[in-house]
């Protein structure tokens, strides 16, 4: 795991991934920043969700890949590993959905980029078991996750 400081919207090549719920709604946090920034991954989300009928069986562990030819390189991943609203993130799910995010980077060849403090902000998961359960992915896969982190 690297940890570099920076902006994860100023991330130009790669996967960005982010934590969703299974709402459509992109209220807060970084993925309220990413919905701003690219409103057409918003859309696709709550269009996504929708679909699923917003069944969490449907939903959890899965990942929506976002591109665009206006975002260039860069793929927006939806990580759909946030249980239910006042819940926490789990760390099974986000097993399953780096899984196949890792595929996905493999495939295309591109990095994986995570924010700093992923999946335990409004979403209360505890950062240093998120952090073990990555590490261990890395060992698993021989993969690496690039955390972002904003300049203090």
């Amino acid at each position: 795991m690297k940890i570099v400081e920076g902006n994860l919207l100023d991330v130009k090549k790669g996967i960005i991934c982010h934590q969703v719920n299974t709402y459509g709604v992109m209220g807060a946090g970084i993925a309220f920043a990413i919905g701003q920034k690219f409103p057409s991954i918003n859309a696709d989300y709550e269009k996504y969700c929708k679909k699923h009928n917003f069944l969490e069986e449907r939903l959890l562990g899965t990942v929506l890949f976002a591109t665009s030819y206006q975002m260039g390189d860069l793929t927006v991943a939806n990580v759909f590993s946030q249980l239910p609203l006042g819940a926490t993130t789990d760390l099974e799910l986000i097993k399953k959905a780096f899984r196949n995010i890792f595929s996905y980077a493999e495939v295309n060849q591109l990095d994986v980029y995570i924010p700093y403090r992923y999946g335990s902000g409004i979403a209360n998961g505890i950062w240093d078991d998120i952090v073990t359960t990555f590490l261990q992915l890395e060992k698993e896969l021989q993969k690496e996750i690039i955390v972002v982190k904003l300049p203090n």
